[in-house]
C-alpha cells in the first residue's frame, strides 16, 4: 500500500509538475503572441506614419509646384497685359502726333489760303485803283482799252512791227 501510495503521490507531483510546466509554456506562447502582435502593430503604425508623412511631402511638392505655376502664369499674364497696354499706349500716341501733324497741316492750308485770298484781295484792289486813277486821266483810253483788238504783227524787212488798231 505504501508503494502504490508514494507512485500515487509520484504520478499526482508529476502531473502537476507537467500541468505546471504547461502553464508556463502556455504563459510564454501567449506572451510571445503578445509581444509579436505588440511588434506588428508597431511596425504598422511606423508604416502608417512613414507613408502618411510621405504623402504629406508629396502633398507639400505638389502644392508648392502648382503655387509655383499659378505664379508663373499671373507673371506671364501681366506681362501680356503690359504689352498690350505698351500698343495702346504707343497706337494712341501715333494717333494723337497724326492728328496733331492733320491738324498742322489744316492750319497751315488754311493760313495759305487766307495769304492767297488776302493777295488776290490786294490785287484787284489795285486793279480797280490802276483803272481808277486812268480814268481820272482819260476817259477815252478807258473805252480804247475796251473795244482793242490785237491784230497780228506785220513784218517789214525782217523788223516785226505791231499794228495799230484804227480809232473808232
Amino acid at each position: 500500500v505504501s508503494l502504490s501510495s508514494n507512485n500515487s503521490y509520484v504520478v499526482k507531483r508529476l502531473e502537476k509538475e507537467e500541468l505546471k510546466r504547461k502553464a508556463e509554456e502556455e504563459r510564454l506562447r501567449l506572451e510571445e503572441e503578445a509581444r509579436k502582435r505588440e511588434e506588428e502593430k508597431k511596425r504598422q503604425e511606423e508604416e502608417e506614419k512613414r507613408q502618411e508623412e510621405e504623402e504629406a511631402k508629396r502633398k507639400a511638392k505638389e502644392e508648392l509646384v502648382l503655387k509655383e505655376e499659378e505664379e508663373k502664369e499671373k507673371q506671364e499674364k501681366e506681362k501680356q497685359e503690359k504689352a498690350v497696354i505698351e500698343k495702346q499706349k504707343e497706337a494712341a500716341e501715333a494717333k494723337a502726333q497724326e492728328a496733331a501733324k492733320q491738324m498742322r497741316l489744316e492750319r497751315e492750308q488754311i493760313m495759305l489760303q487766307i495769304e492767297q485770298e488776302r493777295l488776290e484781295r490786294k490785287k484787284r484792289i489795285d486793279e480797280i485803283m490802276k483803272r481808277t486813277r486812268k480814268s481820272d486821266v482819260s476817259p477815252e483810253v478807258k473805252k480804247e482799252d475796251l473795244t482793242v483788238e490785237l491784230q497780228p504783227a506785220v513784218c517789214v524787212e525782217n523788223k516785226t512791227k505791231p499794228a495799230v488798231p484804227d480809232k473808232i
